[in-house]
């Protein structure tokens, strides 16, 4: 990505991309047993990161945790994006301030995209902010739950693996094990006090 990208600490997580793998993880007590057992023996990413990656690459539609985790992560990808700083380069106008390395990349996508149709009935800016939005949500949702859609290339699929990679990048490894072993430690106590 040509401009930067932060993430900051999410709910007593390092960031969100972190937040999400724990967060699944912990909402299904079979995963959650079976990766504590990993983080014992300090190896959850050798267990986890290929799960996640062959989600992106082949179950994103399903129900699984790992499909969960892709899921988050791209959905938020699109949420973090600066609609108002997309709709104005789109106008070759120039954003207030510097535009951050996801709005850099749907500016770049929605460039090839017909996003004059997209915005026709806009009355306001914010309404064509609204309008772009809308309308990428539509296609993430299309291309997630479209094994067919994931196989091209197109702008779209750039988008996707951009973000996955960027998201997958920032997962704090360390944290997930630490916290998942510190949970284990914590519920073993609790029940030898019962």
């Amino acid at each position: 990505m040509t401009n930067s990208v932060e993430f900051k600490e999410y709910d007593n997580a390092p960031n969100y991309p972190t937040w999400v793998v724990g967060v699944e993880i912990n909402n299904e007590q079979e995963a959650q047993h079976l990766y504590r057992k990993y983080a014992d023996e300090g190896g959850i990413y050798a267990h986890i990161a290929p799960k996640i990656k062959h989600a992106f690459e082949n179950g994103i539609g399903d129900s699984s945790i790992y499909a969960g985790i892709v899921k988050s992560w791209l959905t938020n990808s699109v949420g973090r994006i600066e609609w108002s700083q997309v709709y104005d380069m789109l106008r070759q106008r120039k954003p207030k301030r510097e535009p951050d390395g996801f709005t850099m990349l749907m500016y770049n996508l929605m460039r090839n995209a017909p996003w004059q149709d997209i915005v026709k009935e806009a009355e306001f800016d914010i309404d064509a902010d609204r309008m772009l939005r809308e309308w990428m949500d539509i296609q993430m949702y299309m291309w997630i739950e479209n094994s067919s859609a994931r196989r091209n290339k197109t702008p779209f699929s750039e988008f996707c693996r951009v973000s996955f990679d960027l998201y997958f990048a920032m997962v704090d490894w360390d944290y997930i094990n630490n916290n998942l072993s510190a949970n284990a430690a914590e519920e073993a106590n609790y029940m030898e006090g019962e």
